[in-house]
C-alpha cells in the first residue's frame, strides 16, 4: 500500500568509514619523521558508530532530522617495549534537512525505495588522546586530554528502504567538513611521555 509521510525514530549502529583528514596528516608526518620504526601507525579510517535520531515532517518530501551520534577511532603500533595509541572519540549533534525530491506535493508514496538529499550541520565534541603503554602522555607538565568543540556542516545522498509502514533501512554517503583541530606538535607528545 501507499506510505503516508510520518514522523519516525532512527536507531542505527555498526561500522562507518570516515576520512579523518587532519588527524591522518598528523599521523603520516609522524611516521615520515620516524622511518626507523618497525611498525608504523595506520591512518584513522574505520570507526564504530552508534546514534539515535528523529525525523519530523515539515512538508511533503521534507523532514527535519536532529540526531545524536558517537564514533570511536583508534590507531596503534608496537615497537619494542613501547605501544603507541591514538584514540579519537567523537560525539556530534547534527541538525539536518532530509529532502525527498520525488515526494514533493504528494500525500503518500507507493514506492518502498525513496532517494533523498541530506543537508545540515551541527556541533561536535572531539576527545583526542595519545597514550604510551596505556598511559596518557604529557605536553609540557600537563596530561594531553583536550576537549575540542568544533562546528561542522554536512551534505550527502541516501536511500530509505521501507519494509512496511513502521520499519525501514537507510543507506547514505555523507561529506562532513569541520575546522582543523590537531597539530604535529600534539602527536610528538610520544617523546615527552617517555621522559
Amino acid at each position: 500500500g501507499n506510505l503516508k509521510a510520518q514522523n519516525y525514530f532512527d536507531i542505527p549502529g555498526g561500522m562507518q568509514s570516515l576520512q579523518q583528514t587532519e588527524w591522518n596528516k598528523t599521523i603520516q608526518t609522524y611516521n615520515f619523521n620516524r622511518i626507523w620504526l618497525k611498525e608504523q601507525m595506520p591512518d584513522l579510517r574505520n570507526a564504530s558508530n552508534f546514534s539515535i535520531g528523529y525525523s519530523g515532517v515539515l512538508a511533503s518530501g521534507l523532514f527535519f532530522s536532529p540526531s545524536l551520534s558517537f564514533s570511536s577511532f583508534k590507531s596503534s603500533a608496537t615497537n619494542g617495549e613501547y605501544r603507541s595509541l591514538v584514540r579519537l572519540r567523537w560525539l556530534s549533534v547534527p541538525l539536518c534537512l532530509d529532502i525527498f525530491p520525488l515526494e514533493f506535493g504528494k500525500d503518500s508514496v507507493s514506492s518502498s525505495v525513496r532517494p533523498f538529499l541530506k543537508v545540515g550541520g551541527g556541533a561536535s565534541l572531539l576527545m583526542p588522546r595519545v597514550l604510551i603503554n596505556d598511559e596518557l602522555v604529557t605536553v609540557g607538565d600537563e596530561l594531553y586530554q583536550p576537549l575540542v568543540w568544533p562546528f561542522f556542516y554536512t551534505v550527502g545522498l541516501g536511500v530509505r528502504y521501507n519494509l512496511n509502514r513502521s520499519i525501514g533501512f537507510m543507506f547514505s554517503a555523507m561529506y562532513l567538513k569541520y575546522p582543523k583541530t590537531v597539530s604535529y606538535t600534539h602527536l610528538r607528545a610520544h617523546e615527552t611521555g617517555r621522559n
